[in-house]
């Protein structure tokens, strides 16, 4: 999961309780926080942030067997 600090929809401790509760039923749940950042900021428009998060659910993919080279995102 991918959630801005700053996010005004789905606070912070929210997620990490999911997280735990995931946990507890043997899921796997990555939960990666960004600092003063809003809803939605991977979005397209904040493209910094989007070629982060897009390189990062790679990795994740590739961990979990669904992609089996290593990232290779272009995002232009």
């Amino acid at each position: 999961m991918f959630l801005g600090t700053a996010d005004a929809l789905i606070p912070v401790e929210t997620a990490k309780y999911y997280q735990k509760v995931m946990e507890k039923v043997n899921s796997r749940c990555e939960l990666f926080l960004y600092e003063g950042q809003p809803h939605g900021f991977f979005n397209y428009r904040n493209f910094e942030y989007y070629k982060i998060t897009v390189a990062e659910t790679d990795r994740f993919l590739q961990s979990i067997g669904y992609l089996n080279r290593e990232p290779a995102v272009e995002i232009k």
